[in-house]
């Protein structure tokens, strides 16, 4: 699972300094939250762990020390069910020296839909009666990925926890009628892949079986094609020629063999697709007669972004 990492620097009262020295870091798994506390170099006595949510839930956590600057402890996590959980690391001569940003606490159980609904209200995650293998606990968080300004991203946590049916991951407030956008999957590199595009409600969505980052992008620049053979001005004295493309695109992708077109002499080619090479060949033995030819391709990707080219040659008689 990936840590939800705070360390932060706030407006503090006049009894704490400006920039709290220590961090929290906090981790859903299975059914407990896992804390991680770090402290500064030259720290003061062993801190202690206060942990809070909504309806007076409040609760010190006994730390364990796992090196000589850092605490760890652990907690059921469905005592926080529903609430917006809240931690602090506090040294008694020190104050506080570590607080975490609120974030609600959702959980969801096999056999019942649930809906995890982002505190912004702007992003939603919603569980079928058969998604889930066991119980799960966990939240949905805005994330900071290395996106063009404009994007949205959320973190569903704990990540990468496999589900039985696929969950839908919906987010609001976005031009639906906008066809170049799409949800994509956010991997740990930082790479988004496309994982779909459905509108209910107003929701722009996408169904997963993986839970993690996810983001509302817009792809507006159209597929490349890298090269089409034979190439421009090509002669030949062979009647069997060899036809075929290479192409790709930097964001939604090319969906299939319903999105490319190839044409030769205005009479549409049958042509194969390796979605792994992101190539496209024509595979039947080909037996043109001696002439002039125009091969054109006009390629398509998710977004709806299109790409066309065309190369002539020639065939000589034998």
């Amino acid at each position: 699972d990936r840590p939800l990492n705070f360390s932060y620097s706030r407006p503090a009262p006049f009894d704490e300094p400006d920039v709290l020295s220590g961090t929290i870091q906090s981790v859903f798994y299975d059914d407990y939250i896992r804390f991680r506390v770090g402290l500064p170099a030259n720290h003061g006595p062993e801190p202690g762990l206060y942990v809070s949510g909504g309806m007076n839930r409040h609760v010190r956590v006994p730390l364990t020390r796992v090196a000589e600057d850092a605490f760890a402890a652990a907690y059921p996590v469905s005592f926080f069910s529903g609430d917006r959980l809240r931690a602090e690391a506090v040294c008694p001569s020190e104050g506080v020296i570590a607080r975490s940003p609120g974030f609600p606490v959702f959980s969801a159980v096999p056999g019942r839909g649930e809906e995890w609904v982002s505190e912004d209200r702007l992003f939603r995650v919603r569980f079928r009666t058969g998604s889930l293998f066991a119980p799960l606990h966990g939240t949905v968080i805005p994330d900071t990925a290395s996106l063009p300004a404009d994007s949205r991203v959320y973190a569903v946590i704990p990540e990468e926890t496999p589900l039985d049916d696929p969950v839908l991951v919906q987010f609001a407030g976005l031009d639906v009628t906008d066809s170049r956008l799409g949800v994509y999957r956010i991997s740990g590199t930082g790479t988004p892949a496309y994982a779909g595009r459905e509108t209910e409600d107003g929701f722009l969505g996408a169904r997963t079986r993986h839970l993690g980052r996810f983001a509302a992008l817009r792809d507006t620049v159209p597929p490349e094609i890298l090269y089409l053979r034979p190439a421009e001005g090509t002669v030949y004295r062979t009647q069997t020629p060899r036809i075929a493309a290479g192409f790709r695109d930097a964001l939604s992708g090319i969906g299939g063999e319903d999105d490319y077109v190839f044409r030769l002499n205005g009479r549409r080619l049958i042509m194969e697709y390796d979605p792994p090479r992101n190539t496209a060949f024509y595979p039947y033995p080909a037996d043109f007669e001696p002439g002039d030819y125009v091969l054109s391709v006009e390629i398509r990707d998710r977004a709806g972004n299109v790409s066309r080219r065309e190369t002539r040659f020639r065939i000589l008689p034998n």
